[in-house]
């Protein structure tokens, strides 16, 4: 399971300054090894500064940076992976989209494990998990 601890962490990498940006590593190495599902990230273009993509392609199978809409995520990817509840969904997005994932991932046995407003950015920062996962 993806401790809160972490989440924050992780949540305060994406408002950090690029002097921060050395401890990132650390604040993820708990996000790596947390569970046997793979690790989805899904961002809105903007949220995050800096030069990240390598250190998001270390800690996450997936990465997708979507301008306010997951219809593509969702047709593309998401779907077929919901539907066999192998990943973990994480992302900083605007409550919408949030809102619209979070709504989809109901219907394929997915919770909402963490959810936490950034208000710095006017964004989410969140994870879905499959409802039966209990950090396997």
């Amino acid at each position: 399971m993806i401790s809160r601890r972490n989440f924050n962490k992780l949540a305060g990498f994406f408002v950090a300054s690029p002097f921060i940006l050395k401890t990132i590593p650390a604040a993820l190495a708990g996000l790596k090894d947390s569970s046997p599902l793979e690790k989805y990230f899904i961002y809105e273009r903007g949220a995050i500064k800096g030069d990240i993509e390598q250190l998001l392609a270390e800690n996450f199978h997936k990465i997708y940076a979507i301008k306010g809409d997951v219809t593509r995520v969702w047709y593309d990817d998401l779907y077929f992976r919901w539907k066999d509840g192998e990943i973990a969904t994480l992302g900083l997005t605007r409550e919408s989209e949030f809102f619209v994932l979070q709504t989809l991932a109901r219907d394929y046995g997915y919770k909402t494990e963490y959810r936490e407003l950034q208000p710095e950015l006017n964004m989410l920062f969140w994870s879905l998990v499959p409802a039966d996962f209990s950090g396997r």
